[in-house]
């Protein structure tokens, strides 16, 4: 079984890609428009909807997502969430599990050079 899952997991992993790029694709001019055009709520409503669709297709090749906040999130203050991530595939779950806490990263900006979807 083990041998199974780790042979489709490259198929896996090119339908996955492709299937980021082509919502980068086109969530991307939407983002920008909505942010330009619309403002904050727009933008916001375009990266929630980014992320979803994200997870979506994380779920479609057999990724699984445990969320769990333990005790109440205070609200109307401003609060710190740190997270202990290794890599890029963490932010889109916080991003979509969190949209109502608006949050927001810090990172290194060589980071997000040339990756339109973090500029």
């Amino acid at each position: 079984m083990k041998q199974l899952l780790h042979i489709l997991s490259y198929p896996l992993s090119a339908i996955l890609f492709i299937l980021f790029v082509l919502i980068l694709l086109v969530f991307e001019p939407i983002q920008r428009i909505c942010l330009r055009i619309f403002g904050y709520r727009a933008h916001k409503i375009s990266v929630g909807l980014f992320n979803g669709l994200f997870l979506l297709c994380l779920h479609i090749v057999g990724t699984t997502f445990r969320f769990k906040i333990e005790g109440e999130i205070p609200e109307n203050v401003p609060i710190i969430i740190v997270s202990n991530h290794q890599s890029l595939w963490d932010i889109p779950p916080l991003i979509w599990f969190l949209r109502r806490l608006h949050p927001k990263f810090i990172s290194k900006k060589e980071l997000g050079q040339r990756i339109p979807y973090f500029i």
